[in-house]
């Protein structure tokens, strides 16, 4: 078997920091955690990039909006990891979803 796959979360995020702390404690509830965990902030007039910060996101912030698409682009580039899941800010993870996803990707490799 191969070594497991790097997962990095990324969320694109505006004006999201009302749901960011249901967010957040799904992730914190993982069985297995993610390698990195970036949040792309697109403009916010809230507290998103702050909130983010808080619960130990990085933060990439974009000066004025530009929509999910670029703000998942922006993400994208801003991660190491060989495997990545958007995830939007107002939906939650299950508690098993980093290891499922892992599990899922090493069985594509192994095959």
């Amino acid at each position: 078997m191969s070594a497991r796959p790097t997962l990095a979360l990324v969320i694109p995020a505006w004006n999201a920091a009302r749901f960011l702390p249901a967010l957040f404690d799904s992730i914190a509830v993982q069985s297995e955690p993610f390698d990195e965990i970036v949040l792309c902030d697109d403009a916010s007039a809230d507290e998103t990039a702050a909130l983010a910060e808080s619960f130990g996101a990085r933060v990439i912030r974009h000066a004025h909006n530009a929509g999910c698409s670029a703000a998942k682009n922006t993400g994208l580039a801003g991660v190491q990891s060989e495997w990545v899941h958007f995830q939007d800010a107002d939906d939650l993870l299950l508690p098993r979803f980093a290891q499922a996803a892992r599990d899922a990707v090493s069985d594509l490799i192994d095959a």
